[in-house]
């Protein structure tokens, strides 16, 4: 069991994976920073959206009721 986990230890032919895939998750966040501060001053100044953000979830009283569609 110690030999396997020492060349487990010493294998190092994952490295170039890790590498890719902190390159791509990088990527990734500084696009959502990006998008998220773009769309930022969008929806700040929005009433629609403030007043939805502001009053919180609905809940099942605030749904409207269901309209049969006569079939």
């Amino acid at each position: 069991m110690r030999r396997t986990i020492l060349r487990f230890l010493r294998d190092d032919s994952g490295t170039a994976v890790v590498g890719e895939w902190v390159f791509v998750a990088t990527i990734l966040v500084l696009a959502a920073v990006a998008g998220a501060a773009t769309l930022h001053p969008n929806t700040a100044d929005d009433p629609d959206v403030t007043a939805s953000i502001n009053a919180g979830p609905a809940t099942h009283a605030d749904a409207p009721a269901a309209v049969p569609d006569g079939r």
